[in-house]
Order: structure tokens, then sequence, then C-alpha cells
């Protein structure tokens, strides 16, 4: 599992940590001074299935 922000609309990215505990799956996303914050995550199962899901506008500071 992999999680990514972004501040500027997906130009850029940055990893976020991420934590997992039993069945859970916890990020920690860094977040801007004001705009809106982007999603991004990826996961891969024993297989190397491959799913990537991102989100833009996903929540907004101030």
């Amino acid at each position: 599992m992999r999680v990514r922000s972004s501040a500027d609309g997906g130009k850029t990215w940055r990893a976020a940590t991420v934590k997992h505990s039993g069945s859970a799956w916890q990020a920690s996303v860094h977040n801007p001074a004001s705009d809106a914050v982007a999603l991004r995550s990826e996961v891969t199962d024993a297989a190397v299935d491959r799913s990537v899901e991102t989100v833009y506008r996903a929540y907004a500071i101030g």
C-alpha cells in the first residue's frame, strides 16, 4: 500500500506515511496552508495485481 498527496492539482506528488494495524490502514498526509489536496493510493496484492485510485480535490484546507 502506497499513498501520495498533491497540493498542486497533481503536478507533483508527496509520499504519505502509511501504517497497517490488523485489517486497517492509516495514512498521514501533509496539509498545505490552503487550497485542495489530491490523494492517490496504490495497492498490489501477492499475485502482483495492482490498482491505482486518484481523487482530485479530495478535501480542502481553509
